[in-house]
């Protein structure tokens, strides 16, 4: 509706929140209640249908068994598994998780075995949670054979959440609702900013990223 000027991105925002409360007021209080920014993306971002599915896989002799798939519109990388260092990118946690290693062992062999999912087509959407961590963040990643480009950062503080937006020009521009309002204030171009710079903002630590295909 917003898209086709019917009613003021602030209108519309309203209204999604009025119908999220609707549904989970716990989640999702009205007023000035703490509501998650990460909770907010898992709801937003769930699918009636899968775009990716996940097997595990036993390394020594092959056996595979279904498993749940860890990749929606919504990706939560921060797992024990994943092995997250400080020299490490976004895109190679992200294809780690793609064949991640598990604490069970094979119902045939008692084996190692591997959680492997498999994406058919790359989603037009990823939004990436990644809590506090100290990695390089990628402006731009291969992930199923498209290139996914960081168009936005969620950060959190002190019980407040601020944000990055990078547009298609690539200028950089930081919101926080308590001091810029609606607006937002430019920060330059995105290619003056090094991938550590990504991860805090004003003391902020990043809690979520937004991927998309151009």
């Amino acid at each position: 509706m917003h898209l086709n000027e019917r009613i003021s991105i602030e209108d519309a925002r309203d209204n999604v929140h009025h119908l999220l409360h609707k549904d989970n007021p716990t989640k999702f209080p009205m007023g000035a209640e703490y509501a998650s920014a990460v909770e907010l993306a898992i709801t937003m971002c769930s699918l009636s249908k899968p775009i990716s599915t996940s097997e595990f896989e036993c390394i020594a002799c092959g056996h595979t068994a279904p498993s749940r798939s860890e990749i929606s519109y919504f990706v939560k990388l921060q797992h024990a598994a994943l092995g997250i260092q400080k020299s490490d990118t976004i895109a190679k946690i992200l294809g780690r998780l793609m064949s991640m290693p598990s604490n069970r062992t094979c119902t045939e062999c008692k084996g190692a075995i591997q959680k492997n999912t498999y994406v058919e087509v790359a989603p037009e959407l990823l939004v990436l949670h990644l809590p506090c961590a100290d990695v390089k963040i990628n402006q731009k990643m291969k992930f199923c054979g498209q290139t996914m480009h960081l168009r936005g950062v969620v950060y959190y503080g002190s019980h407040h959440y601020t944000s990055r937006i990078i547009d298609t020009g690539g200028q950089v521009w930081f919101h926080d609702g308590m001091i810029t309002g609606k607006d937002m204030c430019s920060q330059g171009s995105v290619t003056k900013l090094k991938p550590k710079d990504f991860t805090k903002c004003n003391s902020r630590k990043i809690t979520l990223l937004v991927y998309t295909q151009p």
